[in-house]
């Protein structure tokens, strides 16, 4: 049973639901302009109107009992965006909306509704990642490494028993990948000549080739991050073994 039907029988067996967690979501991803009608509804059904259904068959008893919490999961997906999840993106973003929406209505019968955007953790949903995606992620979070399902799980928990106060609210655990952080020039020269070096290519010290300019840092914006290049020029052995005057571009 789903959406009302299945609050009223758990009411019917243990009482009035005091604590929603909206915790259902599935992905779909693919490119926009290849994404499919099942694709975009399917994901957004699953995500963002699974939470309609189950946060209105709860309100009801909590209005009347004048206390309650609803917590649903969103994602830092739905603020940061994501490429080929545009449906995933757009559910967990309406979710945040949702949350401040409904707290405005509902606080002064001290019922309280957040939402919690973990980053990546490992789930059913990140174990299809590439190990290049990993890697990217982890160069990017501060902390160095994925959450766990015990640390939201913890939040959770207090905003459904502590947090009194704290309605209307995103709160966002991604290692602090949100800060912006990024790596330093060093780190990133010498991300680069590792890789030049694993590559074969026959490179100096790092702070040498640096500062002759014989390594050459170029800065784009990839599809989903920012990627650094390292140009090398004649003298240097490409990947293939050749020697050349035209440079040789080799991302990491």
């Amino acid at each position: 049973a789903t959406g009302a039907a299945g609050i009223a029988g758990v009411e019917a067996e243990i009482g009035p639901v005091d604590v929603l967690v909206n915790n259902a979501g599935i992905t779909k991803d693919g490119m926009f302009h290849k994404m499919s009608k099942e694709q975009w509804y399917g994901v957004i059904n699953t995500n963002l109107n699974a939470i309609y259904r189950m946060s209105k068959a709860c309100l009801k008893a909590m209005t009347k009992e004048r206390w309650g919490r609803i917590i649903s999961i969103c994602s830092v997906v739905g603020s940061s965006g994501n490429p080929g999840q545009a449906n995933y993106a757009a559910s967990k973003a309406g979710i945040v909306g949702f949350t401040k929406s409904l707290a405005r209505e509902v606080a002064s019968r001290s019922i309280t509704v957040n939402a919690v955007a973990p980053g990546f953790i490992p789930t059913q949903l990140t174990d299809v990642l590439s190990e290049e995606q990993r890697t990217d992620i982890l160069a990017n979070t501060p902390l160095g490494r994925m959450g766990t399902p015990e640390e939201v799980g913890r939040l959770c928990l207090y905003l459904a028993a502590d947090a009194t106060f704290t309605t209307g609210a995103d709160h966002i655990i991604p290692g602090g990948a949100e800060i912006g952080y990024e790596r330093t020039e060093q780190e990133v020269v010498e991300a680069l000549l590792n890789s030049a070096l694993d590559a074969g290519l026959n490179v100096v010290d790092t702070a040498e080739c640096y500062l002759d300019s014989e390594v050459a840092i170029g800065e784009t914006i990839g599809s989903r991050r920012k990627e650094y290049y390292l140009f090398t020029k004649c003298g240097h052995i490409t990947p293939d073994g050749k020697r050349g005057d035209d440079w040789t571009k080799e991302g990491v």
